[in-house]
């Protein structure tokens, strides 16, 4: 019998407060900031765009509506909601221009609407895409702090970073999206972001290809949030399938609640690369990920770039026979605690451990012929179900020290017993109670 699984907005919300408390923050100042958001939606003016519109409106009601996204974007200003719906939208894709969107303000752009508009959108059944038919890239983000939610995102191709969504010094919010079929020449096939605060929120990544970092490249001191995201079957000739951090020191980013699988690097990182940046990686199932090194996580630091990482319950799955769960290079601050690492050739492997300091504590080996397992290891099978959740009588339930992690990937609260399980899941079985009728 298995759990109840929260939906991905739950999980996040759930998150968000978990991080909050954390930091000290009460729960009037938490109140604050979801007021303040539901304002700043309530005093915006609503832009409609549709693909039998005209530009040459002012796209203000859903029956005078714009018929290129572009053309709703240049006429907003700051706090404005352009609402598109479904349907196919490849109106400014040109060799000349190099993109299909551009946003240089905080606007919210979302898709998913009926030609009506009737609330609320629906993503999943009134796909609304953006298609640059590889002509540049899809979006181009700059200076600004745009949401950008419920969008099919495809055909992107950069010149050299950024296939699908380019930002550069912005505040974006990209969450609810299928990030498809896009490509970089150089880094970031998906999403390739430089300098400034990201959140990536509950979005699907994939089949995505670059030369770098074919998922996302989130580069130089960027203080990234990505939580709650599907992010699978992408493709580096070099390095980086999945997520790339990359530079240079910089606030500690959060990685977690994610599902990071079948991403692949012709070099190193298949699943996910944290270089000479710091990062908290919590909850999140790494599977069956490919690369010479560090099949599902590669690690480095730099003499004159201090690098900092903590591992904490994550779940990684390998597959083939060299298959490595985690890589450690050098000048690497390091602590590894409550994760599982099932079925590699080498569980953890440190090729600088004069220069790194590793810290590896209350992990799960399984079917690991060459374990680097630190202090309270457990050798165990921790019977897994086919989403990498665990089973009823799972070795790693209870198994886990604690932390301040007050969640699971799910959402799911931790601990449900006596102390916190090991890896990204928290096993509990459901409770049904009577039902009683008058």
């Amino acid at each position: 019998m298995s759990k109840l699984r929260l939906g991905k907005v739950n999980k996040v919300t759930s998150l968000l407060i978990a991080l909050l408390f954390g930091l000290g923050l009460t729960s009037i100042t938490l109140f604050l900031l979801v007021i303040q958001t539901r304002a700043v939606d309530n005093a915006s003016t609503v832009l409609y765009v549709a693909l039998d519109g005209d530009d040459a409106r002012d796209c203000r009601s859903t029956t005078d509506r714009c018929r290129t996204i572009q053309g709703a974007i240049d006429l907003a200003v700051e706090g404005d909601i352009i609402k598109v719906a479904s349907g196919t939208y490849t109106d400014s894709a040109t060799a000349t221009l190099g993109y299909l969107l551009s946003i240089t303000k905080t606007i919210t752009l979302r898709g998913g609407y009926e030609i009506d508009f009737a609330e609320p959108p629906v993503p999943s059944t009134h796909l609304t895409t953006l298609d640059a038919q590889g002509l540049g890239r899809v979006l181009v983000i700059g200076n600004a702090g745009p949401t950008i939610e419920g969008f099919i995102i495809t055909g992107g191709n950069g010149d050299f970073s950024g296939g699908g969504i380019k930002v550069e010094n912005g505040s974006p919010v990209i969450k609810n999206n299928t990030i498809i079929g896009n490509n970089a020449a150089g880094d970031g096939g998906a999403i390739f972001v430089n300098r400034g605060t990201v959140h990536i929120l509950n979005n699907q990544i994939t089949n995505n290809t670059a030369t770098w970092s074919a998922g996302l490249r989130l580069i130089n001191d960027v203080n990234a949030t990505v939580t709650g995201n599907i992010i699978n079957d992408n493709e580096a000739a070099i390095a980086g399938g999945g997520i790339d951090l990359d530079c240079c020191g910089g606030p500690a980013s959060l990685i977690a609640q994610n599902l990071i699988s079948g991403n692949s690097a012709g070099s190193y990182g298949g699943g996910l690369i944290v270089n000479t940046a710091n990062a908290l990686v919590a909850n999140n199932i790494l599977a069956h990920n490919q690369a010479t090194e560090g099949d599902n996580i590669w690690l480095e630091g730099f003499a004159s770039l201090p690098m900092s990482v903590t591992l904490l319950h994550n779940t990684l799955v390998g597959g083939l026979a060299d298959d490595q769960a985690i890589w450690v290079e050098d000048l690497v601050d390091a602590r590894i605690i409550n994760n599982l690492l099932v079925g590699h050739s080498s569980g953890i492997t440190i090729t600088a451990p004069a220069s790194s300091t590793v810290i590896i504590d209350h992990n799960l080996f399984w079917n690991i012929s060459d374990p680097i397992m630190g202090s309270n290891p457990l050798l165990a099978d921790p019977l897994l179900d086919a989403g990498f959740h665990l089973l009823l009588g799972s070795p790693a339930i209870n198994a886990a020290i604690p932390s301040d992690i007050a969640i699971d990937i799910d959402g799911q609260i931790r601990p449900m017993g006596a102390a916190p399980d090991l890896g990204a899941d928290e096993f509990g079985l459901l409770t049904y109670l009577p039902v009683v009728i008058k």
